[in-house]
């Protein structure tokens, strides 16, 4: 079918006769017998010619026909060697992963055949040959499937069949791992918007993965079409049962208990059932959450019980079986009966408190019906930890395997079911003698130098960790505050981090000044959601899905709405906003007409060039679309019908295939760059030649690659770019939480921003030591700083091109609207998506959950004022007291700036509090009034002054010790004095009392 709408014969006889004739010859001159599936690759159709047992293959462009697998003879040899020497047996569905591979479900001999895309060798990847449903969580080639009927291959490379005689549909997993994804094994029809393997199928014929992963299902027998959403149903795995089950022999009257287990994978619930059991069994004491419960025999009769069954169900469709086994009961001889063992529920975690580990406390309950003595014994695996029903244990870090096992002394024996104990370190290190914040006059114009004293660090575990700086004492800091950054790690990498400030001043001498700040406006939209506004002010446009912004060669901003398909451009004062190219329609249509009637799939990027033309990125249909400075718009980069693919380097871009493009930029020289996002790579095309090549990513989505070359780079999800004055291209590395830059000499990839650890850290340090969260884009202006869209932070950030230093310039942190009009580091974000810089300096953002763009105007260098820290005067040493006692001591302070003075408590207990503050006197009063017992170590008071200048005390412990235990005597407590007013000279008298 043309794509005008015109069908025509293309393969096999016109007049519908069956045969094999024609290979090399035209497609419509030879001969098929029941082609089924079809599948297209590169300028390839593949034909499953069922009848015949081959695959025959149509070259697109030289319009011949050739056989690509099969030798004709029905079979199920010929793995190993070439495809067309190897017999197939009914084929029908076919598939290509991104490779090239062919799969093949080769239905009548139950297997999945794959034809390897370089060296034409067939394989099995699927199936023994024998029909059966047998084999899930196991090699696929292992199991059996049943008259396979269709294949298909996600963009992960995960096979899914159709397993039509098993009603079921099944994926091989990277790791050659096969499992069930939907179906119940049993046709029917039911179970929709619930999970996939409790949902009967009915026969399901063909199958197909959409870019998002999600499944559709020819539910043939059902005469339906169903969805699999990619997040529904495909991931759960079955239990395990790790009980082991044996026969039992046992006599009437008594009564016996087998502890019950199982794993999960997913860590699901997981209960227990009978099958073929008699009616003296029951599952008693479960405890799903636990994967735990008893099997309970409890024999009225004698018999002999074959083919008894234990099954465990994670409520998810996941199920396991154990093996049969039999349970003999003769008649009561006065033969000893055994006793009954209880461990009670353990906790599933302990944390460590020492070196040694955790202890754990335990406690038993056994009974015996014989009246026989009873021995306690609990063990840790297969090794005794300790004896008797309550008891106690250290365990060292990590799993353990507990389980109690009581003995009556005469053979008689019950175990309780293993319960997992982990035993873990996850408390962070405490760091104290943490430096007062600095401040001091700049001595050049580079700042001052600062020396200052590392704190000391101490875990339960490991005793003293190092501690290290985010910036070197004695180093040169530069004017402004920098925020010197401490990090302790333990060996289990749990971290605590510690922080003070180095504020350098002109001081008047130096002539320094600080680094530019901004101040906030909205530049354009209302922050309602829809389309609207064009011909009027920006501020009054109504925006969709912001998700890109760029300038054109007369300065005007240039924005892409996915949402709306439309590029739309304002006005450099903002006065005017208008749409330039999308008519707001979902399609792909409008090639070699006026721009604003054209009809896009996602518009995701847009860069004009210097020669006045504007390239447009649509991802869902992966193409790239220029317009000319007369308004026309044609196809320039990818099929102009919308397939993906990654080919076509060292070709015309127009005959090369993208995948999702989303960024674009252009050059110095007008080239341009492609952000081909589903392949991994930024893609280049020569303006003179049109000649697309892969400039960076080697195709794989990952991280490596760090100083080699660009092309050899893996990348993760890629989604900003912007080249700086020298052609250096950084990358928005977004799920890597880096920035990447491409050096324009040597084509080698460096991060210069971010570690590759998701969060938000790294202010005043070098970026490539710093936090990201999703860094969607970047922007670099003219003297070579790079802004930063850290996305999931809801900040702006700023690397210093004089020194690669990382710094907040924009938003605080907290998801919301606000703070327009005053200082951009105040205000508030929302999932900011792109950025721009203008050339006087404001940078403009798409603050797009805001449904904003946001504009950061320079407010110029001021100098910071001088403030002097505060001076804690107060002597503060540990304290030892009692529960129920009360101790008040006082807190006082200088300021050299005279500035009142507040006082906070840092890691103190609860019953520790500040009252009787005085600001502007600068005192306090530290009131202790304990309820409970116990050490609290590194407590510490702050004095912060109204300009924000802090100083910490010595950190002190305090000790609290029950009444009448050995605390003893209390210290005094001195009554409150009343503020005297006297003049010089003047002699009175003050009366204290305690």
């Amino acid at each position: 079918v043309t794509p005008d709408g015109r069908i025509n014969h293309f393969a096999g006889s016109p007049s519908g006769v069956s045969g094999f004739v024609g290979d090399l010859g035209a497609p419509g001159l030879a001969r098929l017998s029941r082609p089924s599936g079809l599948a297209v690759s590169g300028n390839f159709l593949y034909i499953a010619d069922t009848g015949n047992s081959r695959i025959r293959r149509v070259d697109l462009e030289n319009n011949n026909i050739t056989t690509y697998a099969g030798d004709g003879t029905t079979g199920a040899n010929g793995d190993g060697g070439v495809a067309t020497s190897a017999n197939l047996n009914n084929p029908v569905g076919l598939a290509f992963d991104a490779a090239g591979n062919l799969y093949i479900a080769d239905r009548a001999n139950h297997r999945i055949r794959r034809v390897d895309a370089i060296t034409k060798n067939i394989t099995t990847v699927a199936g023994t040959g024998l029909p059966g449903a047998a084999g899930d969580d196991a090699a696929a080639t292992a199991a059996q499937l049943n008259s396979p009927n269709d294949v298909a291959v996600d963009a992960a490379g995960n096979v899914y069949i159709a397993d039509q005689g098993n009603h079921r549909i099944r994926r091989i997993m990277t790791n050659g791992v096969i499992k069930s994804v939907a179906g119940t094994g049993q046709f029917g029809f039911g179970a929709d918007n619930g999970p996939a393997l409790l949902a009967p199928l009915n026969a399901p014929a063909a199958i197909e993965v959409d870019p998002q992963g999600n499944l559709f299902i020819a539910d043939n027998g059902n005469l339906r079409v169903r969805r699999l959403t990619a997040s529904t149903g495909t991931s759960n795995r079955n239990p395990v049962i790790t009980s082991t089950l044996s026969d039992q022999t046992l006599v009437v009257g008594q009564t016996l208990e087998l502890p019950l287990s199982a794993t999960d994978a997913d860590s699901d619930n997981v209960t227990f059932t009978l099958s073929n059991a008699p009616d003296f069994t029951t599952i008693t004491n479960a405890n799903p959450a636990q994967r735990s419960a008893t099997l309970r025999l409890a024999p009225t009769q004698t018999g002999t019980f074959n083919g008894v069954l234990v099954q465990a169900g994670d409520g998810k469709g996941g199920t396991a079986t154990s093996t049969s086994f039999k349970i003999t009961v003769n008649e009561a001889t006065g033969a000893n009966r055994p006793p009954t063992a209880n461990a009670n529920t353990l906790a599933a975690t302990a944390e460590a408190t020492s070196t040694n580990g955790a202890t754990i406390n335990l406690v038993g309950q056994g009974s015996d019906p014989d009246g026989d003595a009873l021995t306690f014994t609990w063990f840790n695996g297969a090794s005794s930890i300790a004896a008797g029903a309550t008891a106690s244990t250290t365990l060292a870090l990590g799993t353990h395997s507990l389980k109690l096992v009581v003995s009556d002394g005469r053979g008689g024996m019950a175990m309780t079911a293993v319960q997992i104990v982990v035993v873990r370190d996850t408390t962070a290190p405490v760091i104290s003698n943490l430096p007062a914040n600095v401040t001091i006059s700049a001595t050049s114009t580079s700042g001052a130098a600062v020396t200052f004293s590392l704190p000391i660090a101490n875990d339960a575990v490991d005793g003293a960790i190092a501690v290290t700086a985010s910036r070197a004492s004695g180093s040169t800091f530069p004017l402004g505050t920098t925020t010197v950054s401490f990090t302790a790690r333990d060996t289990r990498n749990n971290e605590a981090t510690a922080s003070f400030t180095v504020t350098v001043t002109s001081g008047g001498s130096s002539g320094g000044s600080t680094p530019a700040s901004y101040t906030i406006t909205t530049f354009a939209g209302t922050g309602e959601f829809g389309f609207a506004g064009d011909g009027g002010a920006a501020l009054s446009a109504n925006f969709r899905n912001l998700v890109s912004l760029s300038r054109d060669k007369d300065g005007n901003l240039l924005l892409a709405d996915q949402l709306a398909r439309v590029i739309r451009r304002i006005t450099p004062d903002g006065a005017s906003i208008r749409t330039v190219a999308g008519n707001g329609q979902s399609g792909n249509n409008g090639d070699n007409s006026y721009g604003i009637y054209a009809s896009f799939g996602a518009v995701a990027g847009e860069a004009a060039d210097g020669l006045g033309n504007l390239y447009i990125s649509d991802s869902a249909f992966h193409r790239v679309r220029r317009i000319t400075a007369d308004g026309k718009i044609t196809n320039f980069v990818g099929s102009s019908a919308g397939q993906s693919g990654a080919t076509g380097d060292q070709g015309m871009a127009a005959s090369a295939r993208l995948n999702r493009p989303t960024a674009l930029a252009v050059d110095a020289q007008n080239n341009l760059y492609i952000l081909d996002g589903g392949n991994s790579r930024v893609r280049r095309v020569d303006v003179t030649t049109n000649i697309i090549t892969t400039y960076a990513g080697a195709g794989i989505n990952g991280y490596g690659g760090d100083g080699g070359s660009a092309t050899g780079a893996n990348f993760s999800y890629p989604s900003g770019m912007a080249f700086d004055a020298q052609g250096n291209l950084f990358i928005a590395d977004r799920s890597n939480h880096r920035i990447r830059r491409v050096d324009a000499a040597t084509q080698t990839v460096t991060t210069v921003a971010g570690n590759g650890t998701l969060g938000f850290s790294g202010d005043g340090g070098q970026a490539v030591n710093a936090s990201l969260n999703l860094p969607t884009d970047v922007a670099v202006d003219a003297a070579g700083n790079l802004y930063i869209v850290d996305q999931g932070n809801h900040r702006i950030r700023r690397v210093r091109a004089s020194d690669r230093v990382i710094e907040t310039i924009a938003g605080d942190g907290i998801q919301s609207f606000g703070g327009d009009g005053g200082p951009a580091p105040q205000a508030r974000f929302n999932a900011p998506t792109a950025i721009n810089v203008a050339v006087d300096g404001s940078v403009f953002v798409a603050d797009n959950g805001n449904l904003r763009i946001r504009k950061l105007a320079p407010v110029g260098n001021t100098p910071p004022p001088t403030n002097r820290n505060p001076v804690i005067t107060s002597a503060l040493g540990n304290q030892s007291l009692t529960v129920n006692q009360t101790v008040n001591l006082s807190l006082a302070a200088t300021d050299e700036n005279g500035d009142a003075v507040t006082f906070t408590l840092l890691n103190a207990p609860s019953f520790a509090t500040i009252t009787n503050a005085n600001p502007a006197q600068r005192t306090a009063t530290l009131r202790l009034a304990p309820t409970q017992a116990g050490t609290f170590n590194n407590v510490q008071v702050r004095a912060t002054d109204s300009k924000n200048g802090a100083t910490t005390s010595a950190a002190f412990n305090l000790t609290v010790t029950e009444s009448g235990s050995g605390g003893g005597n209390q210290a005094p407590v001195i009554q409150a004095l009343a503020n005297q007013t006297v003049t010089r000279g003047q002699a009175i008298d003050v009366e204290v009392r305690a």
